[in-house]
């Protein structure tokens, strides 16, 4: 008998208990479930999860795009993290059984800011920054298909939108690096 659905605020409504149950049935693994992460906005629906053998805690993510995708984007997150970016290693990409695939990824250690202020945005530009030329010599990775021509064009449609908030900040970089994106894209 299926879960109650923990996530319906998410974009992605699901059961982390149902989808855990599935994971330790497909591929042998022994996870807990521990936590599920605050749906603030609804836009993400990640649960924890615990190793029962080894205590290694695990964010659990599911997501419609394909196993294939989903493996390229593990491929390409090994890249990263070889190259000092800070992003999660996929530990296990499955198909499950309602069309999904869901990924338990690598539980990196951090918390939401308390506040965003100057500080705060050059460090998120700095590790922006980590991520240049890194798909330089990968043409067989496509590039994401997050503004579709039918949309508003990229700036207004991200973060142009964050121009207000930017502003009340006195770094100089702050502006810059706006001015940069809006220029790449639109």
């Amino acid at each position: 008998m299926p879960g109650r659905l923990e996530f319906t605020d998410s974009e992605n409504p699901w059961s982390p208990v149902d989808t855990i149950t599935e994971i330790n049935a497909r591929i042998g693994a022994d996870l807990q479930l521990i936590g599920l992460d605050d749906q603030t906005g609804g836009t993400s629906s990640a649960a924890y999860a615990r190793h029962r053998g080894t205590g290694v805690e695990v964010a659990i993510t599911r997501t419609t795009a394909s196993f294939t995708e989903m493996s390229l984007t593990a491929e390409v997150l090994e890249l990263a993290r070889a190259a000092g970016c800070p992003v999660p290693r996929h530990e296990q990409t499955v198909q499950l059984a309602d069309g999904y695939v869901a990924v338990v990824q690598q539980r990196l250690p951090g918390r939401r800011p308390g506040r965003v202020d100057a500080a705060t945005i050059d460090a998120m530009v700095a590790a922006n920054d980590r991520f240049a030329g890194l798909l330089a010599d990968r043409a067989d990775i496509p590039g994401p298909s997050a503004f579709a021509s039918t949309r508003a064009n990229g700036w207004d449609g991200t973060l142009g939108t964050h121009r207000s908030i930017a502003n009340r900040f006195p770094a100089r970089r702050v502006d810059q690096d706006l001015d940069q994106a809006e220029r790449h894209l639109t």
